[in-house]
């Protein structure tokens, strides 16, 4: 509570619906902002962290049509296609949730950048979820367990700009899976 997070278990209202509907929902979120229980279009977007130009253009008109349609922007608060997603639902005053690999005491990437925009989805009304403690440092091994989150807490996956081998293609995957739209 001193850090402001808040745990939600699934059994509680503000659990998100869509995510209950998963074979391995995490039983308990650590929650910091806020976090819609229910989503009238929750669409992840996700991609490369090496982002070209054509990944920022293609991110930023998607994802406005997306905000300025009523979606709301999931992602996984990484540097690259995550971040440009986010700060777009930003730009066009749309809700941003990130989901997080790590625990809260920790940031990932650690840079002025990135914590500028974690600062700034709080101040929108956006928020950050986490399965892990947060005292759970950052662990590669971690962010593909992240990425069923991303892609259950949506309706549909957005992959802008994908490497072969990426979570992006792990995050489709799992979307495909759960029988989400993949884009």
């Amino acid at each position: 509570e001193r850090k402001g997070v808040r745990i939600v278990t699934f059994q509680d209202e503000l659990y998100p619906e869509l995510l209950k509907q998963i074979p391995d929902f995490p039983p308990v979120l650590y929650v910091i902002g806020e976090l819609k229980a229910r989503f009238s279009l929750p669409i992840a977007v996700v991609g490369t962290r090496k982002i070209t130009s054509y990944g920022k253009t293609a991110t930023r008109l998607i994802t406005k049509e997306l905000v300025q349609s009523g979606a709301q922007i999931i992602s996984g608060f990484m540097y690259g296609v995550d971040a440009f997603a986010h700060e777009s639902a930003l730009d066009f005053g749309g809700y941003t949730l990130g989901v997080l690999g790590y625990g809260f005491d920790y940031s990932y990437p650690d840079s002025a950048k990135h914590l500028e925009l974690r600062k700034r989805i709080l101040e929108s009304g956006g928020g950050f979820i986490s399965e892990y403690h947060p005292d759970t440092e950052p662990n590669p091994g971690l962010f593909p367990e992240r990425n069923r989150i991303v892609a259950g807490l949506s309706k549909g996956v957005l992959v802008t700009e994908a490497a072969a081998k990426s979570g992006s293609k792990i995050t489709a995957s799992l979307a495909t899976e759960y029988g989400r739209d993949v884009f």
